[in-house]
């Protein structure tokens, strides 16, 4: 019976635990808008080719996310690890265009 007993509040706590967690989880964690990334720094994943989209990588938050990316006007090709801005974006796609070395961004987003 002894052992019943200790069981049952064994799984209290191991539930009490569970639910501390999960509500911890929901209070830190932020979801991204694919709108979170205008005016980011991306790198380009998949080349974007005049009117042919390609995909881009933005760090949002902690997590690196991807999107499809297309040129701003269709102008211009990005080869693969290219840094671009994003300067807006649509429901699927983000809009980029060149980015401008500046020194105080020379870390690479994929490298994160």
């Amino acid at each position: 019976m002894e052992m019943m007993k200790k069981a049952a509040e064994l799984a209290d706590e191991m539930i009490s635990t569970v639910g501390w967690l999960l509500n911890r989880a929901s209070n830190t964690t932020k979801l991204y808008d694919i709108a979170d990334a205008k005016g980011l720094t991306a790198e380009v994943s998949v080349p974007i080719q005049g009117a042919k989209p390609g995909e881009v990588v933005v760090l949002l938050g902690h997590s690196l996310r991807n999107f499809s990316a297309r040129a701003i006007g269709d102008q211009g090709d990005f080869k693969l690890g290219s840094k671009v801005v994003v300067v807006d974006t649509g429901s699927n796609v983000v809009y980029v265009r060149a980015h401008v070395h500046n020194d105080s961004d020379a870390s690479e987003i994929l490298s994160q």
